[in-house]
């Protein structure tokens, strides 16, 4: 990626940076499928910046007594919708994990393991998603500015087939397809 200065940038090119003919083709781009209200307030907008957006899975969610917890331990595309609501599940089942009604002995590396791997189901069924919902955001929109509510249902429908059902109910609100199409 190359700034309008000639810089090469990695990761992303910042707000004013970005070179005024990619501006104008990439404004264009995206107001081609949106509709009029949302085109007009993006050709009004400055300083357009260009961010990559990266996905990765890590092999362990901690280490010793070291937790990674929402985007630290999983990098999934922002379209999935499951970054805070991640972070939070994640605390939360390390805060479930700890809780004990009696006096026993914890043994904290086994109680962090078991925790790391429910984790990392969880970030498999994000992925999955995130790499599903690729296609219909990027590079098959359909163009929501003029098709009508059954054509956008059936291009949805069309799309999102692939998932398997998830077999963890508890985390299932954030990566179960039903879900997503029961809430049009």
């Amino acid at each position: 990626m190359t700034d309008k200065s000639g810089k090469q940038r990695k990761g992303a090119i910042p707000p004013g940076q970005l070179p005024l003919k990619k501006e104008k083709e990439l404004k264009e781009k995206v107001c081609a499928t949106i509709p009029d209200f949302f085109s007009e307030i993006i050709q009004k907008s400055k300083d357009t910046y260009l961010q990559l957006i990266y996905t990765a899975e890590i092999e362990t969610y901690h280490k010793d007594n070291m937790c990674l917890v929402g985007d630290a331990g999983l990098l999934i595309p922002p379209f999935t919708l499951a970054g805070v609501l991640k972070g939070f599940l994640n605390v939360e089942d390390l805060v479930r994990h700890f809780k004990t009604d009696n006096d026993e002995q914890l043994d904290v590396d086994q109680l962090l393991n078991a925790w790391g791997n429910e984790q990392l189901e969880l970030g498999k069924d994000l992925s999955a998603l995130a790499r599903e919902c690729e296609g219909p955001y990027i590079w098959n929109m359909c163009d929501i500015r003029t098709a009508s509510s059954a054509e956008i249902a059936e291009w949805w429908t069309k799309q999102i087939t692939k998932r398997e059902p998830i077999t963890n109910a508890r985390d299932s609100r954030i990566t179960n397809r039903e879900s997503i199409n029961n809430a049009k």
